[in-house]
């Protein structure tokens, strides 16, 4: 398709879209894991990065997309914007540097609880344990319940830990190089801060990583105490927050109608697409890269090539 043309009419096409590429974490400990949508390969990363550079794409903040998107400026032809969620600290460790190689801007959406916590995001971790061991339906009694209670994400922190380390124990499986390399924590508060010193923007991404029963009274308690800690960690006025991103993707219409209401500009989730004006501003589409999109399927999608066999990432 690229050779028979399709790419430069399809970029033709599209020249008034901009798509969003969302990332989440790098990869931190060399142990021959593929990567994929969550966390993509630190020498992937940097490899995108060189991509978007030799396809001469023009990487733009979030805030200026949005306004050529809502008809309140315009955007450079083979425009594009990074967005980064979560807050892991891989994308401190491994993307700020390449971001800030390239002169990159980029938007990272945060959810703060598990920032001021710290410490291990242990439901996370378990599930990839249980993938990188390769055990599946053979645990025994024990290690079946350690994992359970580990990867069930509303158990309390500290208890989902201990079961985390009761399960790797049970498997034989070694922890030490992930939690050297930090593998599943969060940045710490002053990183954080030199994150967003260093130029990207910082936006919502609600406190607990919930939308709760996407109610506005759930949804709103979630936004006003994620833009108070980013307020008290930044000192940046509250309101100054009026990006935001769906945890997990989880969103309907009524919400996102009433998230611009509320004053949010604008919206982001897992639904894969790109952006074209006259999209609801509160349901934008991104494309979510990682190991599991070859360099040829970045180019098509990033062109606007559409790819039906791709479903939305959602974890």
């Amino acid at each position: 398709m690229r050779h028979s043309g399709v790419f430069h009419l399809s970029a033709l096409k599209h020249r008034q879209s901009i798509p969003i590429l969302c990332y989440h974490g790098a990869w931190m400990v060399d142990d021959g894991f593929a990567g994929d949508a969550m966390f993509i390969r630190p020498e992937t990363f940097r490899a995108r990065m060189q991509l978007i550079d030799r396809l001469g794409l023009k990487v733009i903040p979030l805030q200026h997309a949005v306004d050529a998107l809502s008809g309140k400026g315009e955007a450079p032809e083979n425009a594009v914007v990074i967005t980064i969620d979560d807050g892991w600290y891989s994308t401190y460790r491994h993307m700020m540097p390449v971001l800030r190689e390239h002169g990159f801007p980029a938007t990272l959406y945060t959810d703060t609880a598990q920032l001021y916590r710290g410490g291990l995001v242990a439901h996370v971790m378990a599930r990839y344990i249980r993938d990188l061991a390769d055990v599946q339906s053979d645990l025994c009694a024990d290690a079946g319940a350690a994992y359970a209670e580990a990867s069930t994400i509303d158990n309390p922190p500290d208890a989902k830990e201990a079961a985390l380390r009761r399960f790797a124990d049970l498997i034989g499986f070694d922890l030490t190089p992930y939690l050297e390399a930090r593998a599943f924590e969060y940045m710490a508060p002053d990183e954080f801060k030199q994150f967003a010193d260093a130029g990207f923007d910082i936006q919502l991404h609600t406190h607990n990583h919930t939308m709760g029963d996407l109610s506005p009274g759930e949804v709103g308690a979630e936004l006003d105490a994620n833009a108070a800690a980013l307020s008290s960690l930044l000192g940046r006025p509250s309101e100054s927050f009026d990006h935001f991103c769906y945890p997990s993707g989880v969103n309907d219409t009524q919400i996102a109608d009433w998230l611009l209401s509320r004053g949010i500009q604008s919206a982001t989730g897992t639904d894969r697409g790109v952006a074209v004006p006259g999209t609801h501003m509160g349901l934008l589409p991104r494309l979510i890269d990682g190991d599991n999109v070859s360099e040829i399927e970045f180019e098509a999608d990033v062109r606007g090539v559409v790819d039906s066999f791709k479903k939305p990432f959602s974890a």
